[in-house]
C-alpha cells in the first residue's frame, strides 16, 4: 500500500469519526543534521555572558547580575553609565552555568549604558553591550572599559 493510500484511509477514517491523525512526509535527512548541529555543535563556542540590571522602586541600590551560558569566563569586569552615575565592576571569573550578582554603589539612573568584558579560555577578549550586542577581538588585543564603551556605543 502507498502512501497516499495510507493517506486518503486516514482521511476517510477521519471523517467517520474513528481516527484523528494525518500522515505527514519524514523531514529530510540535512534537516535532522542541522538540527543535531545546532543542538550539540561547538561551533562559536565561549563565553556567553549575560547582564541584567535588578533595580526595584524605592530602593537606594541597585544589583547587576551576571549569567554565564557559555564557556569558562575570565576576569570579568563591568561599566555602567547612566545619568546618575559612572561605575567600574570587577566581577570575577565565571565557570559555565554560573551566575554571580554585584550591588551597585549607586542607584542607576535613566540612559543607562553598559558594557562588560570577559576573556575566554584561549585568551581572546570579549565585549558585551546592554543594547545585546556582542564582539570578540583577536588574542593579544586588549583594551580597557572606557574603549569598550566607545566601541560598542559610538554615538
Amino acid at each position: 500500500m502507498s502512501l497516499d493510500a495510507h493517506v486518503s484511509s486516514a482521511r476517510t477514517f477521519e471523517r467517520k469519526g474513528l481516527i484523528e491523525m494525518a500522515f505527514s512526509p519524514p523531514p529530510p535527512p540535512q534537516a535532522a543534521r542541522a538540527f543535531v548541529r545546532q543542538i550539540f555543535g561547538r561551533r562559536g563556542a565561549g563565553p556567553r555572558v549575560s547582564a541584567t540590571v535588578l533595580d526595584e522602586p524605592g530602593m537606594r541600590t541597585s544589583v547587576i547580575e551576571f549569567v554565564n551560558e557559555g564557556d569558562q569566563a575570565e576576569r570579568v569586569q563591568c561599566l555602567i553609565r547612566s545619568d546618575a552615575v559612572s561605575q567600574e565592576l570587577t566581577v570575577g571569573n565565571l565557570a559555565p552555568g554560573s551566575s554571580t550578582t554585584a550591588e551597585l554603589h549607586e542607584p542607576v539612573g535613566r540612559n543607562l549604558t553598559c558594557v562588560w568584558t570577559a576573556f575566554d579560555t584561549k585568551g581572546r577578549l570579549h565585549l558585551w553591550s546592554y543594547q545585546g550586542e556582542h564582539k570578540r577581538l583577536r588574542r593579544g588585543h586588549e583594551v580597557d572599559l572606557p574603549t569598550a564603551l566607545e566601541r560598542m556605543y559610538p554615538d
